[in-house]
């Protein structure tokens, strides 16, 4: 599909290429004070009713629900742990530069695979499938940020290890403890493409990881949009760390009880349209940059022909005069999904 913003000559620009059309003056800006779009639960539209039953545990695989619905069980799961229709490649294009991405192993078998709620690619294809897009698209950075491990041995820990640089080698950017430096044209005159972030111990013995503490991730946690409307405004009054990068989760998350009270729904229908139109009404007036928004992510990026993705990119355009060396606000500390 092919999303397009306008840049600030007024000029319709493709999504796919977004970051390399950035106006010259914020090359200069580091990478955690641009508006960057993301997605929840990156790889959940890999996921089908067929697949396995995964080992992430959320309460939609509660055994309760298994033990009444029987076969039924599967779909209810797959209905309510879908929360992306685009493809890695269809999400890029769109946009989206942030992937979150949930892993496990599975038994008898040596492979790693994305997971929620139900098993779904193979990690190596895909990790492929975002390298051949870096490789016809040579100005854009993307954010992996490895969220959750299941059923990880040392061992496959070491294999995902691997599997990563082998895949993106010397396009890596390694850990650098001065964020001021990360702009894109320090990035670009280096040929670093790609930040993984991950939230494993392991990360501190491997300079080519940034750990969890690096980019901050708060959940709301709640069915409700004015919680959610509340908790995200909270947050951003409040401010945000100056030297991390920051993710801004714009997700509403069903309860057991809400979705045996929703069976006939799903995820997109019930909760994808409502918690995206609260983002696209709240967005309205935010702004990026060291007292703005970072990252962004949410259900359904497709929805309104990627519109959400449009208007955070449209924060850079908006708010350039938003430099770093504004006064930085209070951080508010919140617990991580």
């Amino acid at each position: 599909m092919e999303c397009k913003t306008k840049d600030d000559k007024g000029l319709y620009r493709s999504l796919d290429c977004w970051m390399e059309h950035l106006p010259e003056s914020l090359h200069g800006t580091p990478l955690p004070y641009l508006a960057i779009p993301g997605s929840h639960d990156s790889c959940s539209y890999s996921i089908n009713s067929n697949s396995e039953i995964a080992p992430d545990e959320p309460l939609l695989q509660n055994s309760i629900l298994i033990h009444l619905l029987g076969c039924v069980s599967k779909r209810i799961i797959y209905k309510w742990s879908k929360t992306q229709s685009l493809s890695c490649t269809q999400q890029l294009e769109c946009g989206v530069r942030y992937f979150d991405l949930r892993i496990a192993s599975m038994s008898d078998s040596k492979d790693l695979y994305v997971v929620h709620g139900l098993y779904g690619a193979l990690v190596v294809d895909i990790l492929r499938e975002i390298q051949k897009f870096l490789q016809s698209h040579t100005k854009e950075i993307v954010l992996l940020d490895f969220q959750h491990f299941y059923n990880m041995s040392q061992e496959d820990h070491h294999s995902l290890l691997n599997l990563l640089t082998e895949t993106f080698g010397s396009l890596v950017c390694p850990f650098v403890t001065d964020i001021e430096k990360l702009t894109l044209s320090w990035l670009w005159q280096r040929n670093f493409r790609i930040l993984l972030f991950y939230r494993n111990p392991i990360a501190k013995y491997h300079p080519f990881l940034w750990p969890t503490d690096y980019i901050p991730n708060p959940w709301g946690n709640t069915v409700n949009p004015k919680a959610l409307l509340s908790f995200l405004s909270k947050n951003y009054q409040n401010g945000r760390p100056p030297d991390k990068f920051y993710v801004t989760q714009g997700v509403l998350t069903p309860t057991l009880t809400f979705i045996f009270c929703h069976l006939l729904g799903t995820l997109k229908s019930v909760l994808g349209l409502e918690s995206n139109n609260l983002i696209t009404e709240w967005l309205k007036d935010k702004v990026s940059g060291l007292n703005g928004l970072n990252v962004v992510i949410c259900d359904f990026v497709d929805m309104e022909e990627c519109r959400i993705p449009q208007l955070i990119i449209d924060l850079n355009y908006k708010q350039i005069q938003n430099t770093p060396e504004n006064k930085p606000k209070t951080f508010h500390t919140a617990e991580k999904v």
